[in-house]
């Protein structure tokens, strides 16, 4: 009986579900299509959403019309606003704010030296196209499609986390003297501390990774064990 329960279960899709619930992203996507939701029923002049839950006649608004509506403008800035948005951010923060910021908290200085067992991955992939190793050629290809999930994941949480940031600003900030989501929770918490701690914490999600160790590291102590024997070799005596 259990087991036909449990596949009961799995055939509704409740365990996939409750696991993209988990991941991040899934929560940065539902915040910013309520905040998104939020903002234009008050830009509307309409009520929010938190009054549209303690509303008992929501007649008055036509909610399916609005939701379709709402649905294709988040579509449109979701995919085509959004990634010049985050280009231009990412670009004018690059110019202008992280050679200061590097500086300032010496971050640069961290990663002067090449770690231990590892070789850079230019002079792998080098040495495994040379002596065609399938061993480091494996190397190289298992760190390059690891080092390429990381930066999508990375730089998709990025313009998620931007994305977050626009839409909280401009809920609490526009439309802080109206009943909206921010000014709830805000009310909720009973502390102003917690709206900025969620800008502070998003800000940091959005430039954290152009501070993050970015080298071209691979972990292979044979190889790298190698090129140091050849390069005690090639030392002059002294």
């Amino acid at each position: 009986m259990n087991e036909i329960n449990q596949t009961s279960v799995k055939s509704l899709g409740l365990f996939s579900v409750l696991e993209t619930a988990m991941e991040v992203r899934f929560f940065f996507l539902a915040a910013i299509f309520i905040l998104w939701v939020d903002n234009v029923f008050l830009s509307l002049h309409q009520p929010g959403i938190i009054e549209l839950i303690n509303a008992s006649d929501l007649q008055k608004v036509n909610l399916s019309l609005y939701l379709l509506l709402i649905f294709v403008a988040f579509s449109f800035v979701s995919s085509i606003v959004l990634p010049f948005l985050s280009y231009f951010i990412n670009e004018i923060y690059l110019g202008f704010l992280w050679g200061r910021i590097e500086k300032f908290f010496s971050f640069g200085s961290r990663f002067s030296e090449t770690p231990s067992d590892y070789v850079s991955a230019y002079k792998l992939r080098e040495i495994a196209h040379l002596t065609k190793d399938k061993f480091l050629l494996d190397v190289y290809n298992s760190y390059e499609k690891t080092k390429s999930e990381r930066e999508s994941f990375i730089g998709k949480l990025a313009s998620l986390a931007l994305y977050c940031l626009i839409l909280l600003s401009i809920n609490y900030f526009k439309y802080g003297p109206q009943q909206s989501i921010s000014v709830f929770i805000l009310s909720y918490l009973g502390s102003s501390e917690s709206i900025w701690f969620c800008i502070i914490g998003l800000l940091l999600l959005v430039f954290f990774r152009f501070h993050i160790d970015d080298r071209d590291c691979v972990y292979c102590p044979s190889l790298y064990r190698e090129l140091e024997e050849k390069k005690r070799q090639n030392m002059p005596p002294s």
